[in-house]
Order: structure tokens, then sequence, then C-alpha cells
């Protein structure tokens, strides 16, 4: 973060015999960032004999180790990997009808993350507390929890959908530029 945040207004803005590469310019700084991070890290196990050559036997319980964690962390990790590839190749489909459709559609896309935080955040919060219940075996107040989440659910989307229903022209204009664009949307 440190590094970013020196990083990121010399190279975007540009200082002195650095040119000012905007957008590249945040990227390379993140990318910088990381880099030394990682190095920094994998310098300190060094030195904490974290990842110095081991005997066979430890080697093999090193091998099983990341075997399962691999098992649970590879498909995570693709989970949060489908949205970003979905939306690139999305774009990708939608820049086919020109730039007040991508517009649009990143403008539309931004728009739904706010009508569905609501049901993110019921289920973030929901799955704790059902476990938690269901574990002490409160399985009343479970059931009273979930259908208070659906009936905010559905009020949620009721209204959401209403909102956008009766207001598309208004939100088109304030998200987008244009009338093309506005009208994708």
């Amino acid at each position: 973060t440190i590094v970013n945040l020196i990083l990121d207004p010399v190279l975007i803005f540009g200082a002195g015999p650095i040119p000012a590469l905007g957008i590249e310019g945040a990227a390379l700084a993140t990318a910088i960032a990381r880099g030394l991070a990682t190095a920094a890290t994998l310098l300190i196990l060094w030195k904490w004999d974290q990842m110095r050559p081991l005997g066979a036997g430890v080697t093999d319980k090193i091998r099983r180790s990341w075997r399962d964690l691999l098992r649970i962390g590879a498909p995570a990790a693709g989970t949060n990997v489908i949205v970003p590839v979905t939306t690139a190749i999305l774009t990708r489909l939608v820049s086919a009808y020109g730039e007040p459709a991508v517009a649009a559609y990143g403008a539309g896309s931004r728009i739904e993350s706010l009508a569905v935080l609501v049901f993110f955040a019921l289920s973030s919060g929901l799955s704790p507390m059902v476990g938690q219940n269901w574990g002490a075996g409160n399985r009343e107040r479970t059931i009273d929890a979930l259908s208070l989440s659906q009936k905010v659910s559905i009020g949620w989307g009721l209204a959401t959908w209403a909102i956008f229903a009766l207001g598309s022209c208004w939100i088109a204009g304030v998200f987008v530029e244009g009338a093309e664009a506005a009208d994708h949307l």
C-alpha cells in the first residue's frame, strides 16, 4: 500500500523525467508494489528457515499439505475468477455494437451491483447466523431468520424493479452521457 501511495501519483501524473502514464501508470504501480510485496514475503520466509531445503520426510509432508490446500483453494480461486472473466467476455461481445453500448453495459453492471447489494448483505450475515443457531439447536430462530430474509429479498426485489421501471429514463441520464448510450441502457 505504501509503495502504491508513492508510485501512483508519480506514474499516473508524471514527475520530473518520468512521463504521465495515466491508467497504465496506475497498473504499473500496482504491479511493482505487488512484486515487491511478493519478494519481501519470500525473503522473510527464507530468512526464517521456512523455505530452506528439508529432508525427504518433511518434503512429502509439505507436498501433502499443499495438495490438501489446493483441493480447497483451487475451486475457491476459480469461483473468484468467474465474474471478471465473464465480464470481460460480455464486454467484448457488447463492443461489437459500439462505444455507446459498452458505456451502457458498464453503467448497467454498476447499477446492478447496487441493486443486489442488499441480497449480498443478507447472505453474508445470514449464513453464520443460521449456522450458529442451527448448531445450537435453535431451529425456530433459524426458520424465522430465513423467513424474514425471504420477505426482505422479495420486498427489495419488487422495490428495485419498480424504481427501475418507473425511473429508467432518469437513471440512464444520470449514469451515461449521450442519447444513444441512454437508449442502450
